[in-house]
């Protein structure tokens, strides 16, 4: 841990706090457009995704973008359900883990994510985990699709600096994308990798964050 005192743990969403299954995902887009790589899919789509993580098309133009470019017979519920497939959901001993962090801590989002994916996280949160107080844990969940910015970007994790007036030196960021560790750690942030194989909660106990 850093000998400076932590006051902020900023989160980032996807393997960290919400699973995701990436090897499901590439099987059903492979399916989706009937592809055997994800590298013949048409350059148009990676383009596509990009700009709906920062919020720069909508929901219905992406999804128009996959119908469109997929040579089968598709419907909207079709796409909807393709993109969503890595979401697997949230491990319910993490929401106590981080009400806990919120008597000592001040909690903060930064995720590059987009529109369906975070309905998808909400009707989770609703339905299944009876837990619709998960956004009321942070101070602030800032959302690539939202902020207009995202990550490995530096404007990004500024906007964090500058929205919410935290010190980026009082701050532990973690992140499952060494990139994005890069970059916040250039910014002064104290950056630490969740490898797939950790669960989030026992690093933060081995930091020394929950006792």
């Amino acid at each position: 841990m850093p000998t400076v005192r932590i006051r902020n743990i900023l989160f980032d969403l996807g393997n960290v706090l919400v699973d995701l299954d990436m090897d499901l995902w590439t099987a059903e887009v492979l399916e989706f457009f009937d592809v055997s790589s994800m590298d013949q899919l048409p350059p148009i789509i990676f383009d596509k995704i990009h700009e709906y993580e920062r919020g720069e098309i909508s929901t219905s133009l992406f999804i128009n973008h996959m119908l469109r470019n997929s040579p089968r017979d598709r419907q909207a519920l079709d796409a909807i359900n393709c993109w969503n497939s890595m979401l697997l959901g949230i491990r319910y001993h993490r929401l106590d883990v981080l009400a806990k962090l919120t008597q000592k801590y001040k909690l903060y989002v930064l995720s590059n994510t987009n529109e369906l994916h975070i309905e998808w996280v909400d009707k989770y949160l609703m339905k299944r985990l009876k837990f619709p107080a998960f956004y009321g844990l942070f101070e602030e969940i800032y959302l690539s699709h939202e902020i207009k910015k995202n990550k490995p970007g530096k404007d990004s994790f500024q906007h964090v600096i500058d929205n919410s007036g935290i010190r980026a030196e009082e701050t532990l960021y973690l992140d499952d994308r060494q990139e994005n560790l890069d970059t916040a750690s250039s910014l002064g942030f104290h950056s630490v990798y969740v490898p797939p194989s950790r669960e989030v909660t026992e690093l933060l106990d081995e930091l020394g964050l929950l006792s």
